[in-house]
């Protein structure tokens, strides 16, 4: 099962994610994933992407520094495609949760973090993802049945997991 959450706000999803892994590693729940930070570039407006990989203990920077009147992506997928296999691998020890900071273009295009999620469904392990509002109709293609969508916050995301809790 997938929870997503979709917000309006930049930034707003990476935050909420980052929050939610905090807290349920602080419950103890054993969680893999990935969670996005932004950290400005010094004289810059576009920020520095970084992903820290969960329990690994391991950053991966995921954007390019285009200079100053760059317009064009600044993803690096060749590092993004790096933490997704540390994510793939870290799903062969138990876990109880899955964290994705985004299904963006990259999965949408069957890249990025797409194996990944599908390898969590596989082995019943519930995940919680963050979508860009403007492809939430290709993720719905993508996950189809397997997907809820939340409210973006922390008790609608408690309430989730709880209610999937197993014995």
């Amino acid at each position: 099962m997938i929870g997503y959450i979709v917000t309006k706000e930049q930034g707003a999803t990476d935050l909420l994610i980052e929050s939610a892994a905090l807290r349920f590693q602080d419950a103890g729940v054993a969680v893999a994933g990935a969670v996005q930070k932004n950290h400005g570039f010094k004289g810059s407006v576009r920020s520095k992407m970084v992903l820290d990989v969960m329990g690994t203990g391991e950053t991966v920077t995921i954007s390019q520094d285009l200079g100053p009147h760059a317009s064009g992506c600044r993803l690096d997928a060749g590092a993004l495609e790096t933490a997704a296999q540390m994510v793939w691998e870290s799903l062969d020890q138990p876990r109880e949760l899955l964290l994705l900071n985004k299904f963006g273009k990259q999965e949408r295009d069957g890249q990025g973090f797409r194996d990944v999620l599908v390898k969590a469904l596989d082995n019943d392990i519930p995940v919680l993802l963050g979508v860009n509002s403007t492809l939430e109709q290709a993720f719905q293609e993508f996950s189809g049945d397997f997907a809820v969508k939340l409210e973006p916050t922390h008790d609608c995301i408690e309430k989730w997991f709880k209610s999937l809790k197993r014995d």
